[in-house]
């Protein structure tokens, strides 16, 4: 008596169910892992952005130490100026911190009569508002 052996030709529900029930538990775990990582790297892109943002202001301010006055007129020239050095629309928000319209907006301050600096950078894309303090060199984001 010979005996037949059978030849599995395929998988059978169950494993398939096992190999689609494992993955679904690794994509669930890997999901926080991989968003966090996302919000760092935008958190960087803003950051290099706010940077480079400040520093044009800055540069505008410094060589126009002598006639920055914080007339409207500066404001619109500090805007116009910027959006040159910088490569993106900037709001001159004066010294108040709100929101801009634009992507980017300025704060200033005036530390002594006459001398003006840009105290913060603000951010806003991707439904994110976020904050560079130039004094401390940090970006954070601001929650409403």
């Amino acid at each position: 008596m010979k005996k037949r052996l059978r030849s599995k030709r395929g998988y059978t529900l169950v494993e398939l169910m096992v190999v689609v029930a494992i993955m679904a538990i690794l994509a669930a775990a890997s999901t926080p892992i991989f968003t966090g990582y996302i919000k760092k790297a935008r958190a960087s892109e803003y950051l290099a952005e706010c940077r480079a943002v400040y520093m044009a202001a800055q540069t505008y301010l410094i060589e126009h130490q002598q006639t920055f006055g914080g007339s409207e007129a500066d404001f619109e020239n500090l805007e116009a100026e910027i959006g040159v050095l910088s490569g993106v629309e900037v709001e001159v928000l004066g010294r108040s911190r709100g929101v801009p319209a634009t992507e980017y907006g300025i704060v200033l301050v005036e530390r002594d009569a006459g001398n003006w600096e840009c105290g913060s950078v603000i951010c806003r894309k991707n439904d994110e508002i976020w904050v560079f303090d130039a004094e401390r060199g940090s970006l954070e984001e601001m929650k409403e």
